[in-house]
């Protein structure tokens, strides 16, 4: 399960956001592993994430009667618009495509190698198993005379 919470400021989050994820934890009935939380005052967090988080999470508590929620969206979607523009600009989404493009070309070759592979692991356990198959035959009917 994903989770964003904006702390409050002065909020030590490090001493908050293990009691934070137990206790959600407990309330959902998940376990405290499967519980995925970006803190949405980490200066670190991605835009795309905060942009996701704010305009297509459902909010699920505001304490403030909403000013520094709204704030918050109004700022995301500022700083990924301003993201995106300079993406743009700079050639950046044409360069991750053809990146992408190249990868899963490399990621069919490196597919078509591990299918060579495993055949020929196949063949060989296919032929191992039939040398032993004949081997075995005959030791029976060795033991039959």
């Amino acid at each position: 399960m994903d989770v964003a919470v904006l702390f409050r400021d002065g909020v030590d989050i490090i001493d908050v956001l293990p009691t934070f994820i137990s206790d959600l934890a407990l309330a959902l009935g998940f376990p405290e592993g499967r519980i995925d939380v970006a803190v949405l005052n980490d200066p670190l967090l991605p835009f795309e994430v905060r942009f996701r988080a704010l305009t297509q999470g459902v909010p699920v508590y505001i304490g403030d009667r909403g000013g520094v929620f709204i704030r918050e969206v109004v700022r995301a979607i500022s700083l990924y618009g301003d993201y995106q523009v300079f993406l743009r600009v700079n050639g950046f989404n044409e360069l991750i495509r053809r990146r992408l493009v190249s990868c899963v070309g490399r990621l069919g070759d490196l597919l078509a190698v591990i299918k060579r592979n495993v055949d020929e692991v196949d063949t060989l356990v296919s032929y191992r198993n039939n040398a032993f198959s004949r081997y075995h035959n005959r030791a029976v009917i060795l033991n039959e005379c």
